[in-house]
């Protein structure tokens, strides 16, 4: 029952058994209508799944790019480090030298061209 029957009746039309024909026709729809239902919610279903398994691989990617940069950052800031340990060590060694060999010359009394001496004493 209830309202207007659209799109059923017209199968059963001049049938003795025409009201019971109809409910059977009614209740195939039903059933066609909860199989489609059903597989709407299962696409459904699998799609909101999908979605979520998207966006967890996406946090995991961008959680290993993050570690990746600061990786690189932390490496970086090391080879500074190096650099600027590197670059006081050569200015020590530069200062410790330019004081040694002001301290020779001061000490003896050479020629600061020594290719000098070797071609006078050859002449």
């Amino acid at each position: 029952g209830g309202g207007g029957g659209v799109g059923v009746a017209y199968r059963v039309r001049g049938k003795k058994a025409a009201d019971n024909e109809w409910v059977n026709e009614e209740e195939r729809e039903e059933k066609q209508l909860q199989k489609e239902l059903a597989k709407a919610k299962a696409r459904m279903k699998k799609h909101l799944k999908l979605q979520e398994w998207l966006k967890e691989k996406e946090e995991r990617e961008l959680a290993a790019l993050q570690e990746e940069e600061e990786e690189v950052a932390a490496i970086e800031a090391e080879r500074l480090r190096k650099e600027k340990k590197r670059q006081a060590r050569a200015r020590k060694a530069k200062k410790k030298l330019t004081s040694y060999y002001k301290e020779l010359m001061d000490g003896a009394d050479i020629d600061l061209d020594p290719g000098a001496e070797a071609l006078a004493s050859a002449a």
